[in-house]
């Protein structure tokens, strides 16, 4: 009798079961031998792949979009920086229009920047996210503050801020908005 409970023993069988499963095209055959792969797997960097092709198994083949992104919130969690991870899941919440998890993404992204044109690009989106898809003036506002506050005043995002300020009868903030505008202009 084999131990279940094993990995000297689950991990080849179910390697061998993944190829398989492959030849025979068994989608939800493959994918449990995968997540007993990932259960056994000691080296994250083998278990993230394991992850990544679970997840595109799921979505692809299997449709199933809610265990997709099971695969890469978990992947996320072994590597907080794992950018595949984040982008599969920035493009799964917005497919899903589930627009606070793309915000969580998004802010996980900014954290992770490369360099300030992308952080300034991902911290804009989100006073986007809050004041297009989710109405959320205030939050949008001050998503756009903290746009200014990190990265200076640019065109673009005072622009956002005055549309904002317009539609919320902000008027003094609109003007200072503008007057901050018309110095970018000046300069």
């Amino acid at each position: 009798a084999t131990d279940p409970d094993n990995a000297d023993v689950v991990l080849p069988a179910a390697r061998a079961l993944e190829r398989l499963h492959i030849q025979r095209e068994d989608y939800p055959a493959l994918a449990d031998a995968l997540e007993k792969q990932i259960a056994f797997e000691p080296d994250v960097e083998t278990k993230k792949k394991l992850l990544g092709t679970l997840a595109d198994l799921y979505e692809s083949r299997l449709h199933n979009v809610d265990r997709a992104v099971a695969c890469y919130v978990e992947r996320l969690e072994l590597d907080p920086s794992d950018l595949v991870a984040m982008l599969a899941l920035e493009r799964l919440y917005e497919q899903r229009s589930e627009h606070l998890k793309l915000i969580g993404i998004l802010q996980k992204r900014d954290a992770v920047a490369q360099d300030e044109a992308e952080a300034r690009r991902l911290a804009r989106r989100i006073g986007d996210i809050y004041e297009t898809r989710l109405d959320d003036k205030d939050s949008a506002i001050a998503a756009y503050n903290e746009v200014l506050s990190r990265f200076g005043n640019d065109r673009e995002t005072l622009k956002a801020l005055e549309r904002v300020y317009e539609a919320t009868e902000r008027y003094p903030d609109l003007l200072e908005a503008i007057g901050h505008e018309l110095e970018l202009v000046s300069d």
